[in-house]
């Protein structure tokens, strides 16, 4: 084990996400509701990997290591705080918001009435609950980190590779 310790840390990731998961329910309990906010949260959860993936990358001591070891360590902690915010997210609507899901197919279903033949309407009406539920929403959020989490961190570990072929050779 070098000087730093165990780097990078999960402990990050654990804060980082405790952070965002105080402020969502901060806003929810100051019944901060805008139509935006939820989207609004999962845009700032995801663009929270790339920070953490340069944070497990770039350590704060000069250790030289491989590319599939840094990127094995950047997913470990990005992938990780990506399962945080899923499993919070799915508690949320599950406990907390239980009339989101109901309230967003209610007027996903009438904007669709609105521009449908009456033919279609039942059809409709039986599809979107199927479609936008919240085992639906939760497993394309968790797909949604898994592969920004993949990205950013080989994305990362090739730029940090780079650099260190660089610094060697000059």
């Amino acid at each position: 084990m070098d000087k730093m310790g165990k780097h990078p840390n999960l402990n990050t990731a654990i804060k980082a996400a405790v952070a965002l998961v105080l402020l969502r329910l901060l806003a929810f309990s100051a019944n901060v509701n805008w139509e935006m906010l939820d989207i609004a949260f999962v845009a700032v959860a995801l663009a929270a990997v790339i920070p953490l993936a340069i944070y497990a990358v770039w350590p704060r001591e000069n250790v030289a290591q491989g590319f599939l070891k840094q990127t094995a360590g950047a997913m470990r902690i990005t992938a990780f705080y990506g399962l945080l915010i899923t499993v919070f997210l799915f508690v949320f609507y599950s406990f907390i918001d239980r009339e989101f899901f109901e309230v967003m197919q209610n007027r996903i279903i009438e904007n669709e009435l609105q521009n449908t033949p009456k033919e279609q309407h039942e059809k409709i009406r039986n599809n979107v609950p199927a479609f936008f539920s919240l085992g639906n929403f939760t497993a394309m959020v968790l797909i949604l980190f898994i592969a920004s989490a993949a990205f950013y961190s080989i994305l990362f570990s090739a730029l940090r590779s780079i650099i260190d072929k660089r610094k060697a050779g000059a």
